[in-house]
């Protein structure tokens, strides 16, 4: 098993790097991310990012399926399941028990990111023709979820 101990710490100093990045860019994450990331850290839940960034990923997989590249299609698929089972060691370090213990709770959760995305880019290739281009939600939270990716240990 993968100890993430210094993960909540990183998410929490990514989130604060996100924050300030968005308001840089004059360009907010998305309504739920960006009212995420300005509460305060008591209030912060450090799961909430990595188990969006899996359900980010899974949605992708999932209307992409196979015309990504093997090798994209595998690397997508190890992030996602890096990031779900970051997820699950932190709700492990807030709660106690082990990872697999919250797996049903977590793996709800990225089901249901995956879903809302699954949908949007299904509109999104409804309406314009292009699943994610077009879409500054999606775009966002790819650009974000590859910063929360760098801090999570890849899955072997």
């Amino acid at each position: 098993m993968v100890k993430f101990r210094a993960l909540p710490a990183a998410l929490a100093a990514l989130l604060l790097l996100a924050t300030h990045v968005a308001v840089a860019a004059d360009d907010p994450l998305s309504p739920a991310l960006d009212k995420y990331v300005k509460l305060p850290p008591e209030k912060q839940d450090p799961a909430y990012a990595p188990s969006r960034c899996a359900g980010l990923y899974v949605g992708i997989l999932r209307y992409a399926g196979k015309s990504l590249d093997p090798a994209q299609r595998e690397n997508i698929e190890k992030e996602s399941s890096a990031l779900a089972m970051a997820a699950m060691q932190v709700r492990a370090s807030q709660k106690g028990g082990e990872p697999p213990d919250y797996s049903d709770a977590v793996l709800g959760v990225v089901r249901a990111i995956s879903d809302q995305h699954l949908n949007r880019m299904k509109g999104n290739q409804a309406k314009s023709g292009q699943a994610f281009m077009n879409d500054d939600l999606i775009k966002s939270d790819i650009a974000f979820c590859k910063q929360v990716a760098a801090f999570v240990p890849p899955v072997k």
